[in-house]
C-alpha cells in the first residue's frame, strides 16, 4: 500500500448499495480477488494488499481480510449490476463527464433514458 492509497477500514462498512468506500477501494477488491484466486495466505493478503501487519495485529488483519474479501465477492455477484445500472455515488458526475467528452469529440451525448428520436 502506498501513501496515495485510501485508508483501509478494519471492516468494510456494509450496505446493499454501492458506497463511497466501495468507490475508493475498487482496486483493493480486485487485488483481493486476484490474490485469493492465486492461493495467497490471509497473512500475505493483509500485509501486501491491505497494509496491515498480521504478526503485530492478527485479529485486525483477519477481520479486515475476511470483511474486504466478502465485499469483493459481493461486488462480483451483486454490486457490478448496480454499477452497470448507474446506481452508485458519483454516477451523475460520471455521466456528465462522459457527455462532455463525447460532445468535445463531436459525437453528442446519449439522450435521456436512452430514447432515440424518430
Amino acid at each position: 500500500m502506498t501513501d496515495s492509497d485510501p485508508k483501509v477500514a478494519d471492516e468494510v462498512p456494509w450496505s446493499n448499495d454501492i458506497t463511497e468506500y466501495d468507490n475508493r477501494h475498487d482496486e483493493t477488491y480486485l487485488g483481493l480477488l486476484d490474490a485469493d484466486e492465486a492461493g495467497a495466505s490471509s497473512d500475505d493478503i493483509a500485509r501486501t494488499i491491505l497494509g496491515i501487519d498480521p504478526a503485530g495485529e492478527p485479529e485486525r488483519a483477519r477481520k479486515a481480510v475476511d470483511s474486504h474479501l466478502a465485499r469483493a465477492r459481493w461486488m462480483t455477484k451483486v454490486g457490478y449490476r448496480l454499477i452497470l445500472a448507474g446506481q452508485y455515488p458519483g454516477a451523475e458526475r460520471d455521466r456528465a463527464k462522459q457527455d462532455e467528452l463525447l460532445q468535445s469529440l463531436g459525437i453528442g451525448g446519449v439522450p435521456p433514458n436512452n430514447q432515440t428520436s424518430r
